[in-house]
């Protein structure tokens, strides 16, 4: 994106208005003998694949540009197929810039989505923008403040091939007489299965990285619980929905969410596999009362709510 605050400058010190540093990269081909260029913007969009590590207790998400100058290529099917058979023709590709008329962007834009619904139409044009998504649909995206939308800025030059890093990472406020939580590896990970949560009668160390289900006592296996968009707190919601008897809570010293692995026995019916958990959490100095209370996920920023 265009700095519009910034004084944009030329080869020859000529001035140069922000609303037309960005060119096109599609052009009007009505008339094949007067090809011309679409009218240049002050940004330039584009969808990229996004690649994820994860971390002990977090996960970082990159994005790259192909080179310094286009984020990838796109099939052009505005212009006739290259000569060949009807089989072996194809649409010539173009490259989708993402720089300015000098090889530099001032400020940039994000959001982080999944799809995995493209047309085939859709697909060909990648990286093109051919979607916005919307807020709700995003991962991760740049907020408004007071009304107004924020960039982070870029100052790029035309040397530089762009690649972004954006890492989150789970912490943990504790509240009064609450027990730290613990997290293990792969949290963030891919998983063979859904995670399930347990209630264990004893607390466990922080210290142990690989907590085994099978020596403990456990109060109450699989209990029901269900992720919660909490609009009210800006936070995801982990809502303990399972009912328990009154013995049960006094007994639970420990809320465990884990995943089971897939095992089969020989006749290929499905048996209890090993299990590991993920997030632990220990709740032996908290009173029946608040043992089961809901656990939030929310951003730094946001001050209310309480959890992980």
């Amino acid at each position: 994106m265009a700095d519009k605050k910034r004084e944009h400058t030329g080869s020859f010190g000529q001035i140069i208005d922000s609303s037309v540093l960005f060119p096109s990269s599609e052009v009007d081909r009505s008339d094949p003998n007067n090809l011309i260029p679409l009218t240049p913007t002050d940004f330039a969009e584009n969808i990229t694949t996004l690649l994820y590590y994860p971390l002990h207790d977090g996960i970082v998400f990159e994005w790259d540009m192909v080179d310094n100058f286009k984020a990838g290529d796109f099939v052009d099917t505005t212009q006739p197929k290259e000569s060949g058979t009807n089989d072996s023709a194809y649409y010539p590709l173009q490259p989708l810039r993402y720089v300015d008329i000098m090889g530099r962007a001032d400020l940039f834009q994000f959001k982080l989505f999944r799809r995995d619904d493209w047309t085939f139409g859709q697909a060909q044009k990648l990286p093109k923008a051919v979607i916005v998504p919307a807020d709700n649909e995003s991962v991760a995206y740049i907020q408004p403040q007071n009304g107004k939308q924020l960039s982070i800025g870029l100052d790029k030059d035309n040397r530089e091939e762009l690649s972004f890093n954006y890492q989150i990472n789970l912490l943990h406020r504790a509240s009064d007489g609450d027990s730290d939580f613990i997290t293990f590896p792969n949290l963030f990970g891919q998983k063979d299965s859904a995670l399930r949560m347990c209630l264990l009668d004893s607390p466990q160390s922080m210290f142990n990285e690989n907590i085994d289900l099978s020596g403990v006592i456990t109060v109450a296996d699989n209990i029901a619980f269900e992720l919660v968009d909490n609009d009210i707190n800006n936070a995801i919601e982990i809502r303990i929905t399972e009912s328990l008897t009154q013995e049960q809570i006094t007994a639970t010293k420990c809320i465990v969410m884990y995943q089971e692995m897939e095992t089969y026995d020989s006749n290929h019916n499905p048996i209890r596999g090993e299990r590991y958990s993920y997030v632990v959490k220990n709740v032996d100095k908290l009173s029946d009362a608040d043992k089961l209370q809901s656990w939030y996920i929310y951003p730094v920023y946001n001050e209310q709510g309480g959890g992980i």
